[in-house]
């Protein structure tokens, strides 16, 4: 449900590991604020720093009478404004001057807030960033300023083919969907942040940012009780509310079909094909992140091997798996090619799925799991990192506790698993979505041909 956080483990695992002075947590105690809120907490006395991370879920996108663009506007007025009574910059700049990060940002499903600080600093910061979030000012000019900032930003987000593919992409695969809208950067969407009111906004942030409806991760050198207190203190004030669960529907795959957006000045061609996967929460995400690695990720890939002969060195084809929501995976893989070999592509890239996918890994993983599963150890020392990984656990429905052990559950994987859940959860190469942006559409038989990407549904 939280595709800010959803891949987070995923990119970490084969990143290299992030520097911190490394504190290796024993134990996520859930405990429960004096005041009766409930939270996780990651304690040790060696913890310089405060990481909090807090999760609020909520449904507006999927309202299809709602704004889907005031979440983003709502967040951002929040983060970037003072409480009632309190001039502009002046929390902030306090903020600044304690070395403390925050951040407010609403996804499709939830909004997050997160907070570092160093550990003296807290109590005050709490103090401060309570009166934020309780009695938050809602300044009309400077939700103008974050309306004009989005806008800006969607006019950057619809420049140049990548653009394109991607929002023709996001068109096809959830055109029904109402959350489809929410991820759009079409010039049409643009009225929508334009419209999005003042009243909206606040409406959304009170609904959604309540104490009943917080998941709580904390990671500090505080005894429990004392990080209780100023728990207690930092989210004093907010309304109690309701839990709020995801009511997403279903989205309807669009299996098999090619769709050909034709761009007259594309000076190459850009491919993408994607299929459906399992949600993160039904587990067996590491070992698709293995296979699609060994598929697509580098000059040792099996795409890069394939296609190499062919169009050299200086084209490269990637193979991930991408959240678009909490219940809602794709298998991605895409790359840009001269447009005389584009058809050569796309059949070479399809055969060679449908041979990895069948015949499974040949080769050992023993060292993408042994980089893989100490980056995860390392990381999982750093409060900075560990907290998402706990609270993405808890919100796919995981104990907190497995974020520890995700660098044996790397160990676990074999092989012969990750060939078994290839054939089992990978879709069949028949079924996988084409998206294609060049300017010569006859060149692949059957597709659907489109001049925008607003055009889509004369493909489903």
């Amino acid at each position: 449900m939280y595709a800010y956080i959803r891949n987070f483990k995923i990119v970490l695992a084969l990143a290299t590991s992030v520097a911190w002075n490394p504190v290796s947590a024993s134990e996520i105690e859930s405990l429960t604020t004096p005041g009766g809120l409930p939270f996780l907490h990651i304690q040790d006395d060696q913890y310089e720093n405060v990481v909090l991370q807090v999760n609020w879920p909520y449904n507006w996108s999927f309202d299809t009478a709602l704004n889907p663009k005031v979440p983003m506007l709502s967040a951002r007025a929040v983060l970037n404004g003072p409480p009632e009574g309190v001039e502009d910059n002046v929390v902030g700049q306090r903020l600044r001057d304690m070395q403390t990060q925050s951040t407010l940002i609403a996804t499709s499903e939830s909004v997050t807030g997160a907070l570092v600080t160093p550990a003296g600093n807290f109590e005050e910061i709490a103090r401060l960033v309570n009166s934020v979030l309780a009695t938050p000012a809602f300044d009309p000019d400077l939700a103008n300023d974050e309306r004009r900032n989005l806008l800006d930003q969607s006019s950057q987000l619809r420049q140049g083919t990548d653009a394109a593919v991607g929002e023709l992409a996001r068109n096809l695969i959830m055109h029904d969907h109402p959350v489809r809208t929410y991820f759009s950067s079409s010039a049409e969407i643009e009225s929508l942040i334009e419209t999005a009111t003042l009243d909206e906004l606040k409406r959304f942030y009170f609904e959604t940012v309540t104490r009943s409806n917080a998941t709580i991760v904390l990671a500090s050198p505080f005894a429990s009780g004392r990080a209780g207190i100023l728990l207690d203190e930092l989210f004093d004030g907010l309304p109690q509310g309701e839990a709020i669960e995801s009511d997403e529907s279903a989205i309807d795959f669009p299996d098999g079909i090619t769709v050909v957006l034709h761009d007259p000045d594309a000076e190459r061609s850009n491919l993408t094909l994607a299929g459906i996967l399992p949600p993160v929460s039904q587990g067996g995400e590491f070992e698709d992140l293995i296979a699609l690695a060994v598929l697509g990720q580098g000059a040792t890939s099996e795409l890069y091997e394939t296609l190499r002969p062919e169009l050299g060195d200086s084209y490269e084809f990637t193979a991930n798996a991408l959240a678009l929501s909490s219940e809602f995976r794709i298998l991605q893989i895409s790359g840009v090619v001269d447009t005389d070999k584009l058809e050569f592509a796309r059949q070479a890239i399809r055969q060679k799925y449908e041979e990895f996918r069948g015949n499974g890994l040949s080769s050992s993983i023993d060292g993408i799991k042994r980089r893989s599963s100490a980056n995860m150890r390392i990381n999982t020392e750093n409060p900075r990192i560990l907290v998402p990984l706990v609270m993405e656990n808890v919100l796919n429905g995981f104990p907190a506790a497995k974020a520890l052990e995700l660098p044996d559950e790397i160990d676990a994987i074999s092989r012969e698993g990750i060939n078994a859940r290839m054939l089992d959860v990978f879709p069949p190469v028949e079924d996988l979505l084409t998206v294609i942006v060049t300017s010569d559409p006859d060149l692949v038989p059957g597709a659907c041909v489109v001049e925008t990407p607003e055009e889509y549904r004369a493909c489903l």
